[in-house]
């Protein structure tokens, strides 16, 4: 076989890089300056700071309901109150179960 087509691509690949080594070299990268990374921190902390806030906000209310629910279910009827403590306490512990069993046949498996 002929190696003509390998020199001609690898003739092509090393002009390549050099067009693109030059398109590089047309384009200068912009550096930002100490200011700027200091504003763009600031702006992040500031934004992750409300974003915890806001998500805070939010666990208290779903808890306030939470609760104020359970409240309301106790105060209505004793007996609600105690379906769903019981079925809670049901529900975890089957969750439980099917949590180590799964782990037990998978340890036992490796």
């Amino acid at each position: 076989m002929s190696k003509i087509p390998d020199q001609e691509d690898e003739q092509f690949i090393a002009n390549l890089k050099v067009e693109l080594n030059r398109m590089d070299s047309a384009f200068d990268e912009p550096t930002p300056s100490l200011a700027d990374f200091n504003e763009l921190a600031v702006h992040t902390l500031a934004n992750q700071k409300r974003r915890w806030r806001k998500e805070f906000f939010i666990f208290l209310l779903v808890a306030l309901f939470i609760v104020s629910a359970i409240f309301v279910a106790a105060w209505w009827d004793p007996v609600v109150l105690l379906l769903i403590h019981g079925s809670s306490m049901l529900i975890g512990a089957v969750i439980l179960t099917v949590s180590l069993t799964s782990r037990g046949s998978r340890d036992f498996h490796e």
